[in-house]
């Protein structure tokens, strides 16, 4: 990911084709002095997202009623950009030197020089935003993706464009992940109680980190267990602590300290690594955050065990899973002659996008033009 391509300082929104480690963007610098404009994501799984350019987001497997993050419309992800979705605040230097950096906040962009920059794969499996903080000499990034057998990727990086080694304090993750189990009716209609049902808690000295419903939500005085849960993991911040809600963030965007939690109830989920690192000169961090619904005692026990002894091949198995899933989706496409290769590369991507799109509608037939004799004579029986 990393790319240290200098900003522009003109603040007009431009828009380009660029080279993100070997994957094909489109890159929008200034979005941000645009309004608000809704993006989806696809995959060649049951995967699902709806993000704003403000950075708000939904997303989940299969239907709504398996949401991470809260399904809702556009005009309400606008409304409530600071409620669901990214969180980072960057404690950045040491001593008397330390200043505070919020990527992405509407109060640091005046108190800072910074810019902007939003990615979108050419194939739409892929999702970016950038800001680059011009004093500090750092860039932060941010990205989705998706991975069938992990579930939503959040791939972050953080990079030192200048010539000193630079140490920051990272709080960075996600907030208001839903417990496995809440419908979008109950959602819509009882989000406050609900908040009441919810309990977070670390299940490994990992991080291993699950979402669920202490029971299910009735007025009945009947059993009502909740037997799976929404799981979030980390690789790549060694040593971390977590929050597992974001009570508080507020302490430490003033530089106060902070204790990880291991079992919050009655609160919104939030899954927030808490980490120092030194960054070298002209140096990077990259590390991800994994969410995913649906997951029983099976699961828990298996990704408990893959973190405890290795973390990092969990790590490198998760990215060449999205790889794997990526790729999926445009051998799909290319069966349905999806994939054309001219000058202008956004006319490749037009016909990309026309084909995938008719193919989520209609489909297309498992083998190509192969038809089984019985079924030409089943449908000649049927017309």
């Amino acid at each position: 990911m990393t790319d240290h391509t200098a900003c522009p300082q003109d603040s007009t929104p431009t828009g380009a084709w660029i080279e993100l480690a070997g994957t094909r963007f489109y890159a929008i610098r200034n979005y941000d002095r645009m309004a608000p404009f809704f993006i989806s994501l696809v995959s060649s799984s049951d995967h699902w997202l709806f993000a704003s350019s403000t950075g708000a987001l939904t997303a989940g497997r299969g239907d709504p009623d398996a949401a991470i993050f809260p399904y809702q419309t556009e005009d309400k992800l606008v409304d409530t950009r600071r409620a669901s979705g990214s969180v980072c605040v960057l404690l950045v230097g040491t001593g008397e030197n330390r200043q505070r950096w919020e990527p992405f906040s509407e109060a640091d962009a005046e108190s800072w020089r910074v810019e902007r920059r939003l990615c979108k794969s050419l194939e739409g499996t892929r999702l970016l935003f950038e800001e680059t903080n011009i004093d500090l000499g750092i860039v932060y990034r941010y990205g989705w993706r998706f991975s069938d057998t992990f579930g939503v990727v959040r791939e972050a990086e953080l990079v030192n464009t200048g010539d000193d080694p630079v140490a920051v304090e990272i709080l960075d993750g996600v907030q208001n992940i839903l417990p496995y189990g809440v419908t979008t009716a109950s959602y819509e209609g009882y989000s406050n109680l609900l908040d009441a049902y919810k309990r977070s808690e670390i299940v490994s000295e990992k991080g291993l980190a699950l979402y669920a419903m202490t029971a299910g939500l009735t007025d009945q005085p009947v059993p009502c267990e909740s037997q799976k849960a929404t799981t979030a993991w980390q690789v790549g911040l060694p040593s971390a602590d977590y929050l597992l809600s974001t009570r508080q963030v507020a302490a430490f965007r003033k530089g106060e300290a902070i204790t990880g939690e291991d079992d919050v109830c009655g609160q919104r989920g939030a899954f927030l690594s808490h980490a120092t690192i030194e960054l070298p000169p002209r140096g990077n961090r990259q590390w991800l955050t994994v969410i995913d619904v649906n997951a029983d005692a099976c699961d828990v026990v298996r990704l408990s065990n893959q973190l405890g002894a290795e973390a990092d091949a969990l790590g490198d198995a998760c990215r060449r899973d999205a790889e794997e899933t990526e790729r999926k989706l445009a051998v799909r496409v290319a069966a349905a002659d999806g994939l054309q290769s001219v000058a202008d590369t956004t006319v490749s991507a037009h016909h990309f996008a026309n084909t995938l799109f008719n193919l989520m509608r209609g489909g297309a037939p498992v083998e190509g033009y192969q038809i089984g004799a019985k079924a030409w004579t089943d449908m000649l029986r049927q017309f």
